[in-house]
């Protein structure tokens, strides 16, 4: 079984997630809000708005800070995307899981 993972957030954590996916051939897409990021993944789709997102790979992490994650799901819960069997994580050590409910009412897993 081939997998896909999109990440959301190029940051640290998000980064380094990345360039090992990319490694392995498994990553899809990268958002990356900020746009002073550069780049580094010549091959991937770096996106700079949720709005240009088209296909839904079958993991998404979230890797945005602490303070930008309850946003972060009311925007992905209000777009358009169909998150049928997609497993969406983030990467808080903080907050709790719970802050994914209303994507999992939207048929994420």
């Amino acid at each position: 079984m081939d997998l896909s993972v999109g990440i959301i957030g190029y940051g640290k954590l998000g980064s380094a997630f990345s360039r090992e996916l990319n490694k392995h051939n498994l990553l899809k897409w990268v958002v990356c809000m900020n746009n002073s990021q550069n780049n580094e993944l010549n091959n991937i789709p770096f996106f700079n708005s949720l709005n240009q997102i088209k296909s839904i790979p079958d993991i998404i992490l979230m890797t945005v800070q602490d303070s930008k994650l309850s946003s972060l799901v009311d925007d992905l819960v209000n777009s358009d995307l169909d998150f049928s069997n997609t497993i969406i994580a983030h990467c808080s050590g903080f907050l709790r899981i719970d802050i994914l409910q209303k994507l999992r009412e939207k048929n994420a897993l």
